[in-house]
């Protein structure tokens, strides 16, 4: 059975006020990921990290765009288990 994918537009118009995500990359405190996307790079930028010997504050990401979360979320970082939503 073939699946169906929704293109950035449909994906838009189903979502139009999307809940804000958050996600997390906890070890660092900058991590800048790199997705390629047709002959293009989309890039997400985690900051706001701690580590010190008081704890440990992971880099953070929040994304309300459907879309960014779409190829985030099917990105390997997210698959394996790096990136986890909050």
């Amino acid at each position: 059975m073939a699946k169906t994918i929704k293109s950035n537009a449909e994906i838009m118009e189903s979502t139009p006020n999307a809940v804000p995500v958050t996600y997390a990359i906890d070890g660092l405190t900058e991590y800048l990921l790199r997705i390629p996307v047709a002959n293009t790079h989309i890039e997400f930028h985690f900051t706001g990290g701690l580590l010190s010997g008081y704890g440990v504050r992971p880099a953070t990401l929040t994304l309300d765009d459907p879309v960014s979360m779409r190829y985030l979320e099917a990105s390997p970082a997210f698959r394996k288990g790096l990136i986890r939503k909050t």
